[in-house]
């Protein structure tokens, strides 16, 4: 699977729609943006969550944006982020922080493979933590142990 991103400037890039619910005329999603955060280089993934409705030619269009600055004070806005959504929503913007580590911004467009970006999470945490690879290692064998016993 691959994602790709596309630069809109030397300290930017704009990723790819990430869709966290979608029913048959409407659907909302996230839009993710890589930027090179000059205070907090660990806070390199910003974004927009965006609703879109289905136009009658079948394309998506955004619903037209709701400016919070004109809010009355006893007005605001609730927006509910199902368990499943949200759990979509880390595991891939977990991605862009990842590809923002190890690549940085790189003009123009690119795409990355997604499952080697989550494969070095995984190689990662191994490393980082020796109790959770001896761990793995044990059940794994011990799985394989199982599975060539039922082959006999």
């Amino acid at each position: 699977m691959k994602i790709s991103t596309t630069s809109t400037s030397m300290d930017s890039a704009q990723g790819e729609d990430i869709i966290l619910r979608e029913k048959s005329t409407t659907r909302l999603l996230f839009r993710p943006m890589i930027t090179n955060n000059v205070h907090n280089q660990e806070a390199s993934v910003r974004g927009w969550f965006v609703y879109q409705r289905k136009r009658p030619s079948g394309d998506w269009e955004d619903y037209k944006e709701l400016d919070n600055n004109q809010l009355r004070a006893d007005e605001w806005i609730k927006l509910e982020i199902k368990s499943e959504e949200m759990l979509r929503l880390m595991t891939e913007l977990d991605v862009y922080y990842k590809i923002h580590k190890e690549y940085g911004i790189q003009p123009g467009e690119r795409s990355f493979s997604k499952t080697d970006l989550q494969l070095e999470k995984i190689t990662e945490m191994l490393k980082n933590n020796s109790s959770l690879f001896w761990n793995v290692n044990t059940k794994l064998d011990n799985f394989v142990k199982v599975f060539l016993l039922k082959l006999n």
